[in-house]
């Protein structure tokens, strides 16, 4: 009997993904319709869907268990709602407004260019805080680490006295410049501790010098928020999907995906490093099956129901950003470093009657996917709408036919709500529309690729979501990637990222080490030693962590990571430290060394600048036990010419101003060494493979199909 080992989940916002991996390495992907409502009924039918092909239940396969990670929404979606816990703020006095401001530059964050430039366009959030539950307290610390105004007890006082009055269940301390020097906000903790013994009642205290060390005050008072008003709630919503898993039978913790690219505890004590997870999870995998295949230079593309996401792997190295933008905030934690744009395939359409143009998203249907949706509750069209109206998304074919779409009510509502107002075909503008939405996608792998100093040529692309398939043939042509990749299990793919990451955990801290043009070996030194005081501190803080769930840390590897920039330039870069700890100055080196490789990869070599000097912006720590990964399953190649029982028969597809006549199989039933030539439509019940005209697709052993020009 077949003897499942790890399961991987991706609880998306319009789909649940499950991947199950035997001890051979082999897999089974399932799929369901989410439930926000019940998040963990969504992952039992998509266990049952993917457990089906192996003609086993959750009884049987459960038990077994020795991994079970989740990555999902339920974080993020309590920010998007507004739906967070009633947390109160402590800030240094004069900055009590900084959540209302937004340093003017989350107005637009996340908006096309075109609204970016216009200020009427520009729209302030809703502080996750308001400004009722903020008190300032006079204290300052400089930029240098330095006490320059004492703490004010009373004023610390009185501030936690008038939030308890105000019923929070949660208090944020957030001082300037804590993360060089915390002796305020460690003061100002022990203070609000004896404030609430004194009141008989106790809330959660949050510390930003704890939770999230960083330079950057906005984006670390956001992080610092977000941990107390979303994640620590959210908590709970994890650990009840903990609890229904043990209930049908699984023995096993669960553990959650986190921004970072490792999977951690649901039990750590900074769950908002877990903010956005399924995302990660496809990096992740798209990394894996770079080993796998021995390709080290990869473009990951992720198209879901809400948007459309683009990360570059260069070196096997999957790039981090230390303030990632996260539902049009910035914030400062380690997240793989990902480009978004709104245009997924559930992205709302609309007509805008100034300038007459057609609007894509950002706003998506979710899991009612559009006004085919048989339940209705979408008062708009989509994308998927349009292509059901053109052909190229069957009707019939949604989650293997358990959901039959509505053809005619996407037309009805596209044609009243846009087709009308440009007196055009119903076929035209649902054909439009989809170009449109390729050359988005296209046009932000241009920026990202061509952004980052990269050449296509350089590169192979990964496409996956549920989405992918379905456009990867337009919005890569013209592009000249080494190779185009679809792997046959692309709508669970993030998925089966979770199941090849780490149990790992990272802590960062900001520095400010300065190495100058011409150190000399007693200056490199004193960098070596407050690099390795950093590092060994934060590694203290994985150690813990792992000891929370596993108590034994005998298997875990440590690593140091450093992120540096030429002295007076604002834009760091994040290096692997030749050692965990520098031990002399030929290691401080060996770093600098690395470091302008790095970035003349990037920026080219001309713009080198060592005459600057060299800055130390930040440490991190890093812990990682390895895991069992999915291995790819090898099948011999056969004959390029698919089994005539592979073709389900034809349709005719609208095509860019014409109905051309497409041949329809199962992807099921193509075997490795097969090719397809377009127009063709590949169907599986998970996802839809267009092939476009000129092109053909061919399955490798490995059930990757390759997407190539049919002339060569």
């Amino acid at each position: 009997m077949r003897q499942v080992e790890i399961l991987g989940i991706d609880a998306g916002g319009t789909m649940t993904d499950t991947i199950f991996v035997d001890t051979q390495g082999r897999f089974t992907v399932g799929k369901a319709r989410s439930q926000p409502r019940d998040e963990a009924a969504a992952i039992l039918h998509s266990a049952e869907n993917a457990l089906g092909y192996w003609q086993l239940d959750k009884a049987a396969a459960l038990p077994g268990l020795k991994a079970n990670i989740y990555s999902g929404t339920a974080m993020i979606n309590r920010l998007v709602s507004r739906s967070g816990r009633a947390t109160g703020l402590v800030i240094t006095k004069g900055l009590e407004d900084s959540l209302r401001l937004e340093r003017a530059v989350q107005v637009w964050l996340g908006q096309s260019y075109v609204d970016r430039l216009h200020s009427v366009t520009h729209e302030h959030n809703t502080p996750l805080i308001p400004k009722k539950w903020i008190r300032g307290v006079r204290e300052r610390v400089d930029p240098l680490g330095c006490v320059a105004i004492p703490l004010y007890e009373a004023d610390a006082r009185q501030a936690v006295r008038e939030l308890l009055a105000e019923n929070v269940e949660a208090i944020c301390i957030c001082f300037l410049f804590s993360y060089l020097n915390p002796a305020h906000e460690e003061r100002m903790k022990a203070i609000a501790l004896e404030e609430m013994a004194a009141a008989g009642r106790s809330v959660p205290l949050f510390l930003s010098a704890e939770i999230h060390p960083f330079r950057g005050e906005f984006p670390r008072l956001n992080t610092l928020i977000a941990e107390a008003y979303a994640a620590e709630p959210s908590r709970r919503q994890v650990q009840l999907v903990e609890q229904r898993m043990k209930e049908s039978g699984a023995t096993v913790d669960l553990r959650i995906m986190a921004s970072h690219g490792g999977t951690i505890d649901i039990e750590t004590t900074q769950l908002s490093r877990s903010l956005v997870s399924g995302p990660i999870g496809g990096m992740v995998g798209a990394r894996h099956l770079g080993r796998e295949l021995g390709l080290a230079n990869l473009i990951a593309t992720d198209l879901g129901g809400t948007t459309f996401e683009v990360g570059v792997i260069t070196g096997g190295q999957i790039g981090i950003s230390l303030r990632p933008v996260l539902d049009h905030f910035y914030f400062n934690l380690p997240m793989v470093d990902l480009s978004s744009v709104g245009v997924g395939t559930g992205a709302f359409l609309s007509f805008d009657e100034y300038s007459r143009r057609v609007r894509i998203g950002p706003q998506s249907a979710g899991d009612r996917v559009g006004m085919c949706f048989p339940d209705g509750g979408c008062e708009r069209p989509t994308i998927t709408d349009c292509a059901l109206i053109t052909g190229i998304l069957s009707p019939d074919n949604f989650l293997g036919g358990e959901m039959p779409l509505s053809v005619e009510r996407a037309k009805q509502a596209l044609d009243a709500q846009i087709a009308s107002k440009f007196e055009r075909d119903v076929y035209e503008i649902a054909s439009g529309i989809l170009e449109m939405q390729e050359a988005k996608m296209r046009d932000e792998l241009r920026a990202v690729v061509l952004g980052k100093g990269y050449a296509f040529s350089d590169y192979a692309l990964v496409c996956y979501g549920g989405g992918g398939p379905l456009h990867v043939g337009n919005y890569t042509d013209g592009l000249g990637f080494e190779d185009v990749l679809i792997p046959s299990w692309a709508a669970a793919f993030s998925a089966f990222g979770c199941t090849c990451a780490p149990h790992e955990y990272r802590f960062d801290r900001s520095t400010l080490l300065v190495i100058p043009p011409g150190a000399d070996d007693a200056a490199k030194l004193a960098v070596a030693r407050a690099v390795n005081e950093t590092v060994a501190s934060l590694a203290e803080r994985v150690q813990r962590e792992f000891a929370l769930k596993r108590g034994d840390s005998g298997e875990i590897t440590l690593s140091a990571i450093v992120r540096m920039q030429y002295k007076g330039q604002v834009t760091d870069l994040e290096i692997v430290s030749p050692k965990l700890m520098l031990e002399s100055a030929a290691d401080v080196d060996a770093l600098v060394a690395s470091f302008e490789q790095h970035y003349a990869e990037i920026y080219t070599l001309s713009a080198q600048f060592p005459e600057a000097g060299f800055v130390i912006s930040g440490a991190a720590a890093v812990g990682s036990q390895r895991t069992t990964a999915p291995t790819l399953p090898k099948t011999a190649r056969g004959p390029a010419t698919p089994d005539p029982k592979a073709l389900k028969g034809k349709r005719p597809i609208y095509w860019k101003g014409t109905f051309m006549e497409a041949s329809i199989w199962s992807m099921e039933d193509i075997a490795p060494g097969n090719v397809v030539g377009g127009l063709a439509v590949i169907e599986d019940p998970a996802t839809t493979l267009v092939v476009p005209p000129g092109k053909l697709v061919e399955l490798d052993e490995y059930r990757i199909f390759h997407l190539r020009d049919a002339r060569g």
